[in-house]
């Protein structure tokens, strides 16, 4: 029996534990939860207060809203106005000012609400707004770049912004596809400042083979430069013909092989081994030609040229190569109307020719192939004619090659 009742007391003791337990538990979290949520009177309540004279009191309760920032934008601006302008009623000119440029910072775009407030306000905000605000127009190409300022992301050029604190910014622009541009900005009181910036392309070279290997074909319009002896008027002689009154030029060929060594992204060394035919169509004063006709040259060459090429654009890649082609020359022949047979002029002729080249080009890659299409300009730097045919009797005048040549190749 005793057992009995005291296992009753126990239960009784633990039941009043539990209930106290829920109590605290339920308690706890409402006045937490009262402390961290703190209410504020209505604007309208505050406006009253100011109305009444009561400025400390309203001036506390905004600062306390302003400094909890919880509430929403909107109403936080009506706050500043109306914290703005109670400062100005209780004559603390100074205190009103720095209130203002606080607000203006957050909201450039600040306005008061003439049915609340006298148009005296908002000429405060528009007068301040003049020392602490410029703003910038900027133009970019191409369009659509993001912009940055000071790592803020401004948005998309065509840009526009009005209200920029007045100071020195730095200023980058960026767009997929083309190189960075950093600039610095001042920005100046009451100041539009306009800028054009000009990205450049990011240029992406092609990755080639080390090595590669080439054939090129060409069309040649060849030409030669004659130099007269003595700077006669009479034309130019030549071989004892009689004197050059005519020179046309002549459309010629070439064809070879060519390899391209890989530098550097955008340097490469090119030889090769080409045959080339070049030549002229010339007329002589003292040697009777028909109406109408003429005197062909033929100069064909065993050449080894051996260029520097510089890649100026990515892909297509656009290239420019500067360079040398010493040549061997293998036949000269001369042929015309007044001529019964082709006159073999290769023992009046010099063997070796050294020339310069430059040439402009273009080259595609197709799958494992590159397709390239160039222009060249050459010109000799040794006298085709010997030496000893340009004294007395036969004084023969210098022959220099001239070519401009557009080829077409392929590199594996």
């Amino acid at each position: 029996m005793i057992l009995t009742l005291n296992n009753a007391a126990g239960s009784s003791r633990q039941r009043h534990q539990l209930h106290l337990f829920l109590m605290i538990a339920l308690l706890v979290p409402s006045i937490v939860f009262a402390q961290a949520t703190q209410t504020f009177p209505s604007i309208e309540d505050i406006r009253s207060l100011r109305t009444q004279g009561k400025y400390d009191e309203a001036i506390e309760i905004l600062n306390n809203i302003i400094t909890d920032d919880s509430s929403p934008e909107d109403v936080l601006e009506q706050v500043y106005n109306e914290l703005i302008f109670s400062l100005l009623l209780k004559e603390e000119k100074e205190a009103a000012m720095e209130a203002a440029r606080r607000a203006l910072l957050r909201f450039p775009d600040l306005k008061p609400d003439p049915v609340y407030y006298p148009p005296t306000l908002g000429q405060m905000y528009d007068d301040l707004k003049k020392e602490m605000f410029g703003s910038l127009e900027l133009q970019t190409i191409p369009e659509a770049c993001e912009v940055y300022f000071d790592n803020d992301y401004k948005g998309l050029s065509p840009l526009r912004i009005e209200y920029l604190t007045v100071g020195q910014y730095d200023v980058n622009i960026k767009k997929q596809g083309y190189n960075d541009e950093a600039l610095s900005v001042r920005i100046d009181p009451n100041t539009l400042t306009k800028k054009d910036v000009v990205l450049s392309r990011i240029i992406e070279f092609q990755k080639r083979k080390r090595v590669r290997i080439g054939v090129d074909i060409g069309a040649v319009y060849a030409f030669m430069k004659y130099k007269n002896p003595g700077d006669s008027d009479n034309g130019a002689p030549f071989l004892g013909l009689g004197d050059i009154n005519e020179e046309k030029g002549a459309f010629r060929y070439s064809f070879g092989l060519l390899a391209d060594i890989a530098l550097h992204d955008r340097f490469s060394l090119q030889p090769g081994v080409r045959y080339t035919r070049l030549g002229d169509r010339i007329g002589f004063s003292s040697v009777e030609v028909p109406e109408g006709g003429e005197f062909n040259l033929y100069y064909d060459y065993v050449s080894l040229p051996l260029s520097f090429k510089f890649y100026l654009y990515g892909a297509p890649s656009l290239y420019l190569a500067v360079g040398g082609e010493p040549g061997y020359l293998l036949s000269a022949r001369l042929s015309g109307a007044d001529l019964p047979q082709e006159w073999d002029i290769l023992d009046f002729s010099n063997r070796m020719n050294l020339c310069m080249v430059g040439n402009l080009g273009i080259e595609f890659k197709i799958k494992n192939y590159y397709l390239f299409f160039a222009g060249h300009y050459s010109f000799g730097l040794t006298s085709l004619i010997k030496d000893s045919l340009k004294q007395a009797p036969v004084s023969s005048s210098d022959v220099h090659t001239r070519e401009l040549k557009f080829s077409t190749g392929i590199l594996f």
